[in-house]
């Protein structure tokens, strides 16, 4: 029989909550997706809001970042703090509806997660599960009563983000769009640079957006709107780019606008009309170009 003592968790590298390179046993636990280990790394006294270095996520913050579902809920359970910051001000919320599922976003929110919490910047969990693509944690804080016309970092509504699909498609985004404008959003807002809906959407532009950029103007958005260097979103058809597929793309959507009445003769702050800029930005090859030129 072994008689050797056995040391407790919490007797090794400085306690259960020791690091190693900056990271407590639970974080690494967590990490991992061990639940076992979570599970007796809490019970035996592991700090369930010791953070880790490099952004001061806690243990909760992780979890909804890798995701799981079991380990949050237990994490929960066991008193976590669902509305803990790290840095810039992100808490498990913003986290969460970015990279996660429903699911989560509803043990947070029954647990009192703050639904328009603003992270540095001002965004909110909506604004980041717009960004994302995320539909239907766009449909669960919606249900929970996020905000659908709040601003963001960049003056930004959930909408203006959700066009600036820097993460997803252009499909997802108009999905998302979608159920914005269905429960309030506003198509004319604009953000700190006067850009609106259509700009970002023209801006962003990939395969599909030629959908996107109809569904928007169907909805209402302002063809005319100039931002603040007065661009149209016909200026930002021939912003520089070597991609074949997508000067292809925005030659349609250039074609779309001039259809529905966009002056294709407005000058920008600069002075120059898109077709001015398009020689500037473009090679005399490209679609958008040879289109603009070939108007009357």
């Amino acid at each position: 029989m072994d008689t050797k003592e056995k040391r407790p968790v919490s007797s090794s590298l400085g306690g259960v909550n020791g690091r190693v390179d900056g990271h407590t046993a639970l974080l690494r636990a967590v990490r991992a997706r061990n639940f076992a280990a979570v599970k007796i790394l809490v019970e035996a006294g592991a700090g369930l809001e010791v953070c880790g270095d490099e952004n001061g996520d806690t243990p909760l913050h992780l979890t909804c970042r890798l995701p799981s579902v079991p380990i949050a809920q237990f994490l929960v359970s066991r008193g976590a703090n669902v509305n803990a910051e790290s840095l810039g001000k992100r808490r498990p919320l913003h986290v969460a509806a970015r990279t996660s599922t429903p699911k989560l976003l509803e043990i947070l929110l029954s647990s009192g997660a703050e639904v328009d919490a603003k992270a540095t910047g001002g965004s909110t969990a909506l604004h980041k599960a717009a960004d994302a693509g995320r539909r239907e944690n766009v449909q669960t804080l919606l249900d929970r009563g996020a905000k659908v016309n709040e601003r963001g970092l960049a003056q930004r509504t959930p909408l203006l983000w959700s066009v600036n699909f820097a993460w997803n498609t252009a499909k997802s985004a108009q999905e998302v769009a979608e159920l914005l404008l269905s429960h309030g959003a506003d198509v004319t807002a604009s953000d700190s640079d006067g850009q609106t809906v259509l700009h970002l959407a023209v801006l962003r532009a990939s395969v599909g957006s030629y959908s996107l950029v109809e569904f928007l103007l169907d909805r209402g958005a302002d063809l005319h709107a100039t931002n603040q260097k007065g661009a149209t979103a016909l200026h930002f058809c021939v912003v520089t780019s070597n991609d074949c597929l997508l000067q292809a793309e925005r030659a349609r959507i250039a074609e779309m606008l001039v259809s529905r009445g966009i002056d294709a003769n407005a000058v920008d702050h600069m002075g120059e009309t898109a077709l001015a800029a398009a020689k500037r930005n473009l090679a005399e090859h490209s679609p958008v170009r040879l289109f603009l030129a070939g108007l009357p």
